[in-house]
C-alpha cells in the first residue's frame, strides 16, 4: 500500500495599498531560498481592509501576513487567537 503526502507550500505576504514600493516580496523570497524554507512571499494589494476575509478564503495556504500602514490598527478586529499545535 502506498501513501502520498500532499504538502502545500506555505504562503506569506504583505497587505496594503499601494504595494509597488515594497521591498518585502524580494527580500523574503531571497531569505526563504537562502534558509531552505519551503515557502513563498507575495504582495496582496487590497484597497480596503474589508477585503481581507475574501483574500484569506481565496488563499488558504497563507500562514502569515505583514500589514502596512494604515491597516495596522484596522486589522485588529479581524484577528483571532488560536492555540499553536504542538
Amino acid at each position: 500500500m502506498s501513501f502520498f503526502v500532499l504538502r502545500m507550500q506555505k504562503q506569506y505576504g504583505i497587505i496594503g495599498y499601494p504595494l509597488s514600493h515594497s521591498f518585502s516580496p524580494d527580500y523574503f523570497a531571497k531569505k526563504f531560498r537562502e534558509e531552505g524554507v519551503d515557502a513563498a512571499y507575495k504582495a496582496f494589494p487590497i484597497i480596503s481592509i474589508n477585503e481581507l476575509p475574501a483574500l484569506l478564503q481565496a488563499n488558504p495556504t497563507v500562514a502569515g501576513l505583514n500589514v502596512t500602514i494604515p491597516y495596522k490598527c484596522l486589522v485588529l478586529p479581524f484577528l483571532s487567537i488560536s492555540p499553536i499545535p504542538a
